[in-house]
């Protein structure tokens, strides 16, 4: 494995993904921004490729949203989360992990 991506994968794990889009205002505005733009220029259904998808705040709520998504993450902390919340709410789309 590169130097690089062992960086990455250091870095990433010691953030708390799973809230971070929760936690501040900035995230909040984060969020509801980023969407806004994809339900302006993406149909519904259409195909959406979320690399660096963290644990899945956007594939999720794309996913249930009728949108064909396909998650890619390099943290296998996050792919865990990413897998497990998708499988709790029964959402099926393909999620791989990036090498």
């Amino acid at each position: 494995m590169s130097k690089r991506i062992e960086i990455l994968r250091s870095f990433y794990d010691d953030i708390d993904e799973d809230s971070r889009l929760n936690r501040s205002r900035q995230g909040q505005l984060e969020y509801i921004t980023t969407m806004n733009y994809i339900h302006r220029y993406a149909k519904t259904g259409a195909k959406i490729l979320e690399i660096g998808a963290g644990t899945g705040r956007y594939s999720i709520a794309l996913a249930k949203e009728g949108y064909n998504v396909t998650a890619v993450e390099l943290v296998e902390s996050n792919l865990e989360v990413l897998k497990t919340t998708a499988s709790a709410l029964k959402i099926l789309f393909p999620i791989r992990e990036m090498h």
